[in-house]
């Protein structure tokens, strides 16, 4: 049975209009799922972005649930730097605020920020639609996290006393109604601390910012208004413009029982459209400059491999024209969920099929987030005689 990828049109996410600027941003063909085109809308009643029309529930679900799940099989269901970096800040706003009690984490992955909260006497649970996830969580920390997705589980009201969102929300198809059921499960005094990607600071951003994961886009006054209207009033809001690979806003709430929606706290859909012209203009010139640097490091090598089976892959074969004049072996990817699908037709496979001995392969890493840690990697190998590439932040 083929997996369904109809796209469906949606209100938005923020005030539910349906009207609005519709910018096309790519066509790209995602492993797992295929090809897609994707369209944002810029809301006109509120200024929000959001994919419009986007891949069905249930399309995402699967990819979600197979193919997209943050175990990091590179490094045996451990964190990665960016990832503990925005652990230790988000916990030392949490013991800032609050004394340890009961939290429950929405889309906890591999459960490293619940372990690192047990330690310091929280009462841990979570969800996420991964098992392979869950079977890490409770193979490194010894924590059960429930298998499913937040709105679909079977949950005490006024249960626990902080939620965590953790870069989830904009994944989500209705935010607003996940944030009312969060509002549900807490306690009387309970909070929400949520961090999403932050619509500001467009020179922050790295090309392929907007990505077809990314289904909602949240600015600081998006964000804020979307807790107002589930019932949530901010006590700490921070924006971190130099948060790598792009700005993001974190917001600690506590329950209230006020539901509001602000006029005052909308944006205007004319700023925002110069915003994103701005981005995709230099977005433009980045893949550009990306184009020139491959036509130039590929020169004299007939094979070429690709590191990396995401979503960057995809959308370098569809923003440069080097890869097209060249012979594409294999892209690799350490996550044996994907071995076996394709992206453009070229078959992913693991990293151990990969022959770095040979002098006429040529290894393109294809990572903005862990450029560096494959290089690393690539690198030290032994014996090591295949040209390895660069796109971002080289070596000299």
């Amino acid at each position: 049975m083929s997996l369904d990828i109809n796209t469906l049109k949606r209100p938005c996410f923020c005030c539910e209009g349906e009207d609005g600027s519709h910018i096309a941003v790519g066509s790209w063909s995602i492993a797992g799922i295929g090809k897609l085109d994707l369209t944002i809308r810029i809301c006109s009643r509120c200024g929000a972005v959001l994919q419009d029309p986007v891949l069905n529930e249930k399309a995402m679900e699967f990819y979600y649930k197979n193919y997209s799940n943050y175990t990091n099989p590179g490094r045996g269901g451990l964190p990665s730097d960016d990832t503990l970096e925005t652990d230790f800040r988000q916990i030392s706003i949490i013991q800032k605020f609050l004394n340890p009690s009961r939290v429950f984490e929405i889309g906890c992955a591999t459960g490293n920020l619940l372990s690192k909260l047990k330690k310091v006497g929280w009462d841990v649970d979570g969800c996420d639609p991964s098992k392979t996830a869950a079977d890490i969580a409770a193979k490194l920390w010894g924590i059960n996290i429930q298998i499913g997705l937040f709105d679909d589980l079977s949950l005490d009201m006024q249960s626990t006393d902080l939620v965590i969102i953790s870069h989830v929300l904009e994944h989500i198809f209705k935010p607003l109604s996940t944030l009312k059921r969060v509002h549900n499960i807490l306690s009387s005094e309970g909070h929400l601390l949520v961090e999403v990607p932050c619509l500001t600071n467009p020179e922050k951003w790295p090309n392929g910012y907007f990505t077809f994961e990314h289904i909602n886009i949240f600015s600081k006054n998006i964000l804020i208004n979307c807790l107002l209207n589930a019932g949530f009033e901010p006590i700490y809001i921070d924006v971190k413009k130099d948060h790598s690979p792009y700005p993001v806003i974190l917001i600690l709430a506590k329950k209230s029982n006020h539901h509001s929606w602000q006029e005052s706290k909308i944006d205007s859909p004319a700023q925002v459209k110069i915003l994103i012209d701005e981005y995709l203009k230099s977005e433009s010139s980045e893949w550009d400059r990306v184009d020139k640097l491959l036509i130039n490091e590929l020169k004299g090598f007939d094979k070429v491999i690709i590191w990396g089976g995401g979503i960057h892959t995809s959308q370098l074969f569809e923003n440069t024209k080097a890869l097209s004049n060249k012979k594409v072996i294999s892209i690799i990817d350490s996550d044996p969920q994907k071995k076996g699908l394709n992206i453009f037709g070229i078959k992913i496979d693991s990293p151990d099929s990969i022959f770095l001995k040979e002098k006429n392969v040529a290894v393109v890493i294809s990572s903005h987030a862990f450029e560096n840690e494959i290089y690393d990697i690539l690198s030290g190998g032994e014996n090591l005689n295949a040209k390895i590439i660069r796109l971002y932040q080289r070596k000299s």
